[in-house]
């Protein structure tokens, strides 16, 4: 959490720099990869993933508390990251755009 903060503060409030022109290379590859990775990031994916774990939790009692601190970890997580978006708001390059994706964050709250 810490190295995106880092991240979103050296480059948030700045003109596309050199990590962004090298990052640029990369345009086109692994988008099967990255489309894979965004559609496990949803709602409707890591809920019922959720509800899983914390049924597992509750038959197993001994894994009880690691399945709720799992969950609760994945819940401050996902906000977190919803907030920092936020702070940052900062655009991403159009080249880099394959499908627009938003959080729960509405793109027209950045603006």
């Amino acid at each position: 959490m810490l190295l995106y903060v880092v991240l979103g503060l050296a480059v948030s409030h700045r003109p596309p720099g050199a990590l962004d022109r090298a990052a640029s290379a990369l345009t086109g590859q692994a988008t099967p990869l990255a489309a894979l990775l965004t559609k496990l990031g949803r709602f409707e994916v890591y809920f019922p993933v959720c509800v899983a774990v914390l049924a597992a939790g509750f038959v197993c009692r001994r894994w009880l508390g690691r399945t709720v601190s799992a969950v609760a970890f994945l819940i401050v997580a996902e906000s977190t990251s919803d907030i920092l978006k936020l702070a940052f708001a900062r655009q991403r390059p159009m080249h880099w755009l394959y499908v627009h994706e938003t959080s729960v964050v509405s793109q027209e709250s950045v603006d």
